[in-house]
């Protein structure tokens, strides 16, 4: 239907339209992963230990249309090959009091995609990034159950398939986007006890970055694509708690607070500074776990999960720009989820379904669009080694 601004309509007939584009479409596409892993332990000596590891994600998206004569989103396939190498060395003393991780990491991202203009002429992108990045964790034993933790890193991150490929429809392509680059700062503390059959574990971190080429999303109309961002400074504080009965009843808690500032002041030191859009800055996760052993056969075990998430509103453009009455508001969610899983052979073999927002609530992406409703899963987990 077409409708004109006094109520009125008339019907289409063009059984070539779609209803939210100029034509038709049943546009799909598929993900093929390959994902290796592998690690390497050494003792130089007592406390002395060497570690290498190496992992590879590699991704391969292809798209189809068959109501579509014209270019086709990944009709041609679109891969990304991102591959880690690590090397550490961890010290152990004062009677494992102590200890020391210096770390060192090698990045690889290669991506190979075709781009169309807007008239149809297409162009091969192949690309390799090398990266390089270093650091150090260190660990003291304040007190008997407590210790304090504090690290320093110099790292990257590499954009993942629908940051740089979009997804065909809403999200855009940005082939240009970089790895983003930061020097991480971590303060901690850890607090365990032991109360008769109880288990308490309390934990405050307080974290910094100070990033360059930060990724990050940003809306174009109706549409959205991530793009880099120099001069971003991300402070904040993580809070989590665990709770344990014997091994019949488990509670989980963590909270998380940030602030991610937009440092780059192109008007001068007297424009305030803004948090980035389209990012939450306090959410949340609780978990209640009920678990039974040996209720089908000797080393098995059932359990039974609860769970929580909420996340308070944030603004959908700069906090900056206008009025409040005028801004977009993603708002405050919170869902609820649900999950039974059966393990035995020694937790060889797990089963797990799992229902996803129980109450069907309305949920929201970063852009206000309307997430999936209530879910229902499946999974079967096997270990080849156990």
């Amino acid at each position: 239907k077409r409708y004109d601004w006094l109520g009125g309509y008339r019907l289409r007939v063009d059984d070539n339209t779609g209803e939210t584009s100029g034509r038709k479409s049943l546009f799909t596409f598929k993900d093929k992963i390959i994902l290796a892993r592998a690690n390497i332990r050494y003792h130089l000596a007592d406390n002395h230990l060497l570690n290498a590891n190496y992992t590879q994600n590699y991704l391969q998206r292809q798209g189809e249309d068959p109501l579509n004569p014209f270019t086709v989103p990944f009709e041609d396939p679109h891969n990304l090959n991102k591959q880690v190498m690590g090397l550490s060395y961890k010290w152990n003393y004062f009677k494992d009091a102590a200890s020391t991780v210096l770390f060192y990491k090698h990045f690889i991202v290669n991506y190979d995609v075709v781009t169309s203009d807007f008239s149809g002429d297409q162009t091969r992108v192949n690309q390799t990034n090398h990266n390089d990045g270093y650091g150090i964790a260190q660990s003291f034993l304040i007190k008997k159950q407590l210790r304090l933790k504090f690290s320093f890193e110099s790292t990257y991150r590499i954009p993942d398939a629908y940051e740089i490929f979009g997804d065909g429809l809403n999200l855009k392509a940005n082939t240009k986007l970089k790895p983003e680059k930061s020097f991480n700062y971590n303060i901690g503390l850890v607090w365990n006890k032991k109360i008769g059959e109880f288990n308490i574990k309390l934990e405050e971190n307080y974290f910094a970055r100070h990033a360059d080429d930060f990724i990050y999303i940003t809306s174009i109309g109706p549409f959205a694509r991530y793009n880099n961002k120099d001069n971003v400074k991300v402070s904040g504080i993580e809070s989590g708690l665990k709770l344990g009965y014997r091994e019949l009843v488990s509670l989980g808690l963590n909270c998380t607070y940030q602030n991610v500032i937009d440092a780059k002041r192109p008007f001068g030191d007297e424009v305030a500074l803004n948090r980035l859009p389209n990012i939450p800055y306090l959410f949340g996760h609780v978990q209640l776990g009920i678990h039974k052993k040996s209720v089908l056969q000797q080393a098995d075990k059932v359990s039974l999960f609860l769970s929580g998430d909420f996340r308070e509103e944030f603004y959908l453009i700069s906090p900056g720009e206008g009025s409040r009455e005028s801004k977009n508001v993603i708002p405050r969610q919170a869902t609820y989820n649900a999950s039974l899983s059966y393990a035995f052979h020694e937790n060889k073999y797990t089963f797990t379904a799992s229902i996803n927002n129980i109450l069907d609530q309305k949920l929201y992406d970063n852009f206000r669009i309307q997430r999936p409703g209530r879910a229902y899963t499946i999974m079967f987990r096997y270990f080849i080694n156990s």
